[in-house]
């Protein structure tokens, strides 16, 4: 049973788990970092139980926070023993002749006291408070082209993977000893549902033909294939949901020359931070809405990226006025589609789909949020001819009220 602590233990040991923390981050295996923690602040072995503890939960909670990958956060960690931590202490500590003896024969002695010498040395370094720790580690800055090239590299380790377990897996089929091919496809399905199935009829044109004679079965040899066939299971539907990211990755590869510069930059003006984009699934969402809008008198008013207030000083020419017109009809469809209670449970393509019928028949009334925000949930709620033809005649007139005049003949012109 571990002796109640007093304040200076106390003290002494959460200096030793600080000092742990950055010598793992530096590099240092954790138990060699415990133990050298505990011999520079003269932590008894007693209390190397609870240091190896915190080292511990330190390491697993770093891993889980400063990974993005699913499989990254769910590897193996190394962890700090006590015993291993003490025997690692008796080897370093630095005793007189006449005590190495006894020190190595017991493990669990506590080091001797440093020499007072070295105490005077750092005096400072013993009596300075430890510094504090960031609450929360500092998020880096990341662009639609890195967001792109992670989902692209996890997307290919996904596929190493699959094929380095479906090489095993051909491999165990070929054993004479082990199941055979129709074994695995009577008992995959029902043990691993229908993506056995397909990774069966994938593997079956590699497995050798005169494995499909009859032989002696043997117990390991069985057990490793269903082993196998599983995990290739597993990893196929990884495989798939990794397709499917791939394909936003090249999405996200493409608008990357508009979404140039960092995402959360603060008094960045770019049209990314006019939606208001802070991870990957806002980003994907955006390039989904960019990718459905229909630009109607404009051939590609994002091609040129940069501030919006650029495209106010030159509103000279129609051009750049249906530029920023579209500019600022995507910025209000993309607010309603994330924060409005009707419209952020839609499907974005449906929201969009009905968009651009209404945007045929008025577009200057969609500039207006509330008039947008009202017919796209009054469609989406009671359906594609939920706006009846008074409604649409009075928008036609509206369109016709407001639209600019057509430019002039200047001079004396010809008929």
């Amino acid at each position: 049973m571990m002796p109640e602590m007093t304040t200076a233990s106390k003290r002494k040991l959460a200096a030793a788990v600080d000092t742990t923390c950055d010598l793992m981050e530096a590099g240092e295996s954790i138990e060699e970092a415990a133990a050298r923690a505990a011999l520079e602040h003269g932590v008894p072995p007693a209390h190397l139980k609870p240091l190896c503890y915190a080292a511990n939960t330190a390491a697993m909670e770093g891993q889980r926070q400063h990974n993005d990958a699913v499989m990254a956060k769910a590897a193996a960690v190394d962890v700090a023993r006590p015993e291993n931590v003490a025997e690692i202490m008796v080897r370093r500590t630095r005793t007189h002749k006449a005590r190495k003896k006894e020190a190595a024969a017991d493990p669990w002695q506590a080091p001797p006291t440093p020499d007072l010498s070295f105490v005077l040395c750092n005096v400072e370094a013993y009596a300075a408070p430890t510094a504090e720790r960031p609450a929360e580690p500092v998020p880096r800055t990341k662009t639609a082209a890195a967001l792109a090239r992670r989902v692209t590299d996890e997307s290919l380790a996904a596929v190493d993977r699959f094929r380095k377990t479906a090489t095993d897996l051909i491999a165990s089929l070929g054993d004479f000893h082990g199941p055979s091919l129709a074994d695995l496809r009577r008992d995959g399905e029902v043990l691993f549902g229908p993506p056995a199935t397909t990774v069966l009829n994938w593997v079956e044109p590699m497995v050798a033909p005169a494995r499909r004679k009859e032989a002696a079965r043997h117990a390991s040899t069985r057990t490793r294939s269903y082993t196998l066939l599983k995990e290739a299971v597993a990893q196929y539907a990884d495989l798939e949901l990794l397709a499917r990211a791939e394909r936003s990755a090249r999405a996200l590869t493409a608008e990357a020359a508009v979404l140039d510069g960092p995402i959360t930059r603060e008094g960045d003006r770019t049209l990314a931070v006019m939606f208001g984009v802070k991870s990957a699934s806002d980003l994907a969402k955006w390039v989904g809405i960019n990718a459905m809008m229909e630009r109607s008198k404009v051939e590609d008013p994002l091609k040129t990226p940069g501030d919006v207030e650029s495209y106010r000083d030159q509103t000279d020419t129609m051009e750049h006025e249906a530029q920023l017109r579209n500019i600022r009809l995507a910025a209000t469809l993309g607010g309603l589609m994330s924060h409005d209670e009707i419209l952020r449970h839609a499907p974005p393509s449906e929201v969009t789909a009905h968009y651009n019928e209404l945007a045929k028949t008025s577009p200057i009334a969609l500039q207006d949020q509330g008039t947008m925000r009202a017919l796209l949930r009054k469609r989406l709620m009671a359906g594609k001819n939920a706006i009846d033809p008074y409604e649409v005649a009075q928008m036609r007139d509206l369109e016709k009220t407001y639209a600019p005049a057509p430019n002039k003949p200047q001079g004396n012109a010809v008929a």
